[in-house]
């Protein structure tokens, strides 16, 4: 059976073929007053005015439609990105930005799919045109540099660590989880409770415990058990909003780490960094911050990644 958009669709078809172009293009605004996306029909239209001789009615018709073709381009290539068919995504990325260059949701989307060895220079040329595009982003300079487009800076800005994951937030679990085989809080559960080993039960369940960069709270769960106190502090409010809902943290603070390790006056017995430091650079100053507010005989434990020479470095993935 025919649609009853199909019809009202076929139905102006047929009045602009037979040339009563008014009736045409009022019926295309009426379908269009349902159907503001309805590809066709902003084609049919612009077709419609110009044969009115409304050249500047039909060009705007034509951007409109431009727009939506762009549009559905990106949700296809999203599809094919997460069926790993990264070239057929970057291709429906590069035709939504022939329909619509400052598309900025396709320009970030080609960047990051072309983000993989072999296609750097390509992939940096892309942040840097989203850069061009969106001047207040702070995440596409950084990418710029990480790609050696521009020097890289001491470490990642706060600006960079709110904007990405209060973006991540909602995917963060299921992306680290699922997609990722995240696995940095039970590594550093048992780090803890390796050392732990040789302390008397009652004192390995009461710590008080802080979790830098807490996120989602993906550590809450874990290391709950220990404490008789535990803290959390994440320069993201999604994130923190996040951790919130799990309602095991007993105190969490929107701020940047080093920062909020300044103010307090509170001294822990473990402090925890999963996949923290990572965005820190030269890790000298965090771990001064860290040191002064542990206990004597108090536990770091941290994540980092693998890496060569001594020195710390902006790698590929924007990560040190």
């Amino acid at each position: 059976m025919t649609s009853d958009t199909t019809q009202r669709f076929n139905r102006a078809e047929s009045l602009l073929g037979a040339g009563k172009l008014e009736k045409a293009e009022r019926a295309f605004r009426d379908l269009l007053a349902d159907k503001p996306a309805h590809l066709a029909a902003l084609k049919g239209l612009a077709r419609a005015l110009t044969a009115q001789g409304r050249e500047d009615e039909a060009a705007e018709t034509r951007t409109e439609a431009a727009a939506v073709e762009a549009r559905n381009l990106f949700r296809v290539a999203e599809k094919l990105a997460e069926a790993d068919k990264t070239r057929q995504a970057v291709d429906c990325l590069e035709r939504a930005l022939t329909l619509d260059p400052d598309y900025l949701d396709a320009q970030w989307a080609r960047a990051e799919a072309l983000h993989r060895p072999g296609r750097m220079a390509a992939a940096r040329a892309a942040y840097a045109r989203y850069a061009e595009l969106n001047p207040d982003d702070p995440e596409a300079p950084h990418m710029v540099a990480a790609l050696g487009g521009a020097p890289a800076p001491a470490r990642v800005s706060d600006a960079f660590l709110t904007e990405h994951f209060d973006r991540y937030a909602d995917n963060f679990d299921s992306n680290l989880r699922d997609d990722l085989d995240y696995r940095a809080p039970e590594l550093l559960l048992a780090a803890v409770e390796t050392r732990l080993a040789d302390r008397p039960e009652p004192a390995r369940r009461a710590l008080a415990v802080l979790d830098l960069g807490c996120g989602t709270g993906l550590c809450g769960p874990l290391f709950r058990p220990l404490a008789k106190r535990l803290d959390g502090i994440d320069i993201s409010p999604g994130m923190i909003a996040k951790a919130r809902a799990r309602k095991l943290y007993d105190r969490l603070v929107v701020g940047e780490i080093a920062a909020e390790l300044g103010k307090r006056r509170t001294r822990y017995d473990l402090i925890l960094a999963a996949d923290v430091l990572v965005y820190f650079g030269d890790l000298g100053p965090v771990c001064a911050a860290v040191a002064a507010r542990l206990k004597p005989a108090g536990l770091f434990a941290f994540s980092v990644e693998a890496g060569t020479g001594n020195e710390a470095r902006l790698d590929l993935s924007g990560r040190s």
